[in-house]
């Protein structure tokens, strides 16, 4: 067998227009090489071509399977969409019927309400500076406690977070009201607690006060007790330290004695409750548990079985 010639190998038959040339260029047997060689390439180029026909039309196939189930799934979301708006439709028509009834007089209803709201908010204030400059402290303290309620009902607290309040957005007046309301607590504490020391004060206003700042502190009847007496111990304090002019120890001495007498009488009038069973005392006889009963009296408008004075 003939070895291959190089020339031949390296030969391309594609650039001979004329197969003419091969004739005169090349005897015969050469000529049977470039045939076979010719014949290979035509059917390597075959199998190549069977290949890329068979990948392309599996993913001609994989594509068309692919756009048949995106087009299912288009088809359930627009189903679904269209059920989505039916069910809200019918919704919309439900309402509709329920509200169809009196829907004028419940926005009239509730916009009278507001407004009646407002005008007693801005009414309070003033009726709680006159219960303070009569000395009505627990009268004050109902006030105030009555204000801070209509801000909470006409969400004006939120102004103090920081976030929006409808009612202040239509009704910017209230915000000073809200900014006085806040300094009222404090107020209505230090003037409750300076009539504690007081040496001519009536049991009832005594247990009132007490009954103030139970209120606004939300404590017990054991601390307003020891509020009472811290008011009178700065009280026996205060009388030991004035200075004498001339008035001499006898007077000094008769006015505590007379101060610790009243403080005890009047512990019993506001914190003493007699046990269970005992007797009911006379209408001449010292009254006693007035801070329950006027606790009582205003955090409830029906009897609730808690002790009331003798």
């Amino acid at each position: 067998m003939m070895a291959e010639d190089p020339a031949l190998l390296a030969l391309r038959v594609s650039e001979f227009k004329d197969p003419a040339v091969l004739f005169e260029r090349y005897n015969t047997e050469e000529i049977r090489r470039i045939e076979r060689k010719v014949r290979g390439e035509i059917e390597q180029k075959k199998e190549e071509l069977r290949q890329m026909v068979g990948e392309r039309y599996r993913d001609l196939i994989d594509a068309a399977d692919t756009i048949g189930e995106m087009r299912q799934c288009s088809e359930s979301v627009v189903q679904s969409i269209q059920d989505m708006h039916q069910y809200c439709h019918r919704l919309k028509q439900a309402k509709t019927a329920v509200s169809t009834g009196k829907p004028e007089a419940q926005w009239q209803e509730k916009f009278y309400t507001m407004a009646s709201q407002i005008k007693l908010l801005l009414e309070v204030p003033e009726r709680i500076w006159s219960a303070m400059e009569a000395s009505q402290y627990l009268q004050a303290t109902q006030l105030y406690l009555l204000c801070c309620h209509l801000h909470s009902l006409l969400q004006l607290e939120a102004a103090t977070g920081g976030r929006y309040s409808p009612v202040l957005a239509r009704f910017p007046i209230l915000i000073r009201q809200v900014a006085t309301t806040g300094h009222f607590r404090s107020t209505i504490l230090l003037d409750s607690r300076s009539l504690l020391r007081g040496r001519a004060v009536s049991d009832q206003a005594i247990a009132e006060a007490l009954v103030s700042t139970m209120l606004l502190e939300d404590s017990s009847p054991r601390q307003a007790l020891a509020d009472f007496l811290l008011a009178r111990k700065a009280s026996i304090h205060q009388l030991l330290n004035q200075p004498q002019h001339g008035t001499g120890i006898k007077a000094q001495v008769c006015s505590l004695v007379e101060l610790l007498v009243t403080t005890l009488f009047q512990a019993y009038a506001v914190f003493y409750l007699p046990p269970e069973g005992s007797p009911r005392l006379g209408e001449d006889s010292l009254s006693c548990g007035l801070l329950f009963s006027i606790l009582d009296s205003v955090t409830s408008t029906t009897s609730s079985g808690k002790p009331s004075p003798c």
